[in-house]
């Protein structure tokens, strides 16, 4: 009954709804497992407006969860996962004729945030696409870069993965705008392998 009423909200309800109960609980006055409980409401949701500012949100919630036990970070991570499967099966990696501009920006989204929480297809895809790309294959379109080199790193298991994309780096002195992605990227690495 509450996801038909749900997905009967207008673009800007299910926004504003979201928003709110966001605030309410940055604000001390509703403990965060209310929000994603209402979040549970929006798997299948796909407005780009609404999907950047619960990612948003998302991303303030991993900040704060930071110093937070591996294994909340671990929950929060397959949450999230969960939260976006709908979305990502909708979206896939692979730009399509029907894509409006908002699908193209949200995809970049929505695989970076799941590349970062460890999605076993998400990584297993990027690392297929950084191989092709440093090998000289299929180069990665310009908007999936920062998801893929994040993704990379976030979820490098050895130094000699962390050191493709040093490599990468080193060997496209003409290309600033992929060192400054792969530099932002670096900071992702969540393993020391000595």
């Amino acid at each position: 009954m509450i996801i038909w009423f749900f997905e009967k909200l207008m673009v800007r309800d299910r926004l504003q709804l979201q928003s709110d109960c966001f605030a309410l609980c940055k604000a001390g006055y509703n403990p965060i497992t209310d929000y994603f409980e209402l979040l549970n409401s929006y798997k299948n949701e796909s407005d780009f407006s609404v999907m950047t500012n619960v990612l948003s949100n998302l991303g303030d919630i991993s900040l704060m969860a930071r110093n937070l036990p591996e294994s909340v970070q671990n929950n929060m991570k397959g949450w999230k996962c969960q939260l976006l499967s709908n979305l990502k099966n909708k979206l896939g990696w692979d730009g399509k004729d029907s894509d409006t501009h908002s699908d193209k920006l949200l995809r970049s989204t929505v695989m970076d945030v799941l590349g970062k929480s460890g999605d076993s297809e998400v990584v297993s895809q990027a690392q297929k696409m950084f191989a092709d790309h440093i090998n000289g294959g299929n180069q990665i379109a310009g908007d999936l870069r920062s998801a893929v080199f994040a993704t990379i790193a976030a979820n490098a298991e050895s130094n000699e993965e962390i050191q493709k994309l040093i490599d990468y780096w080193t060997n496209n002195k003409e290309s600033q705008e992929q060192q400054a992605l792969i530099e932002r990227s670096i900071g992702y690495v969540q393993k020391n392998d000595e």
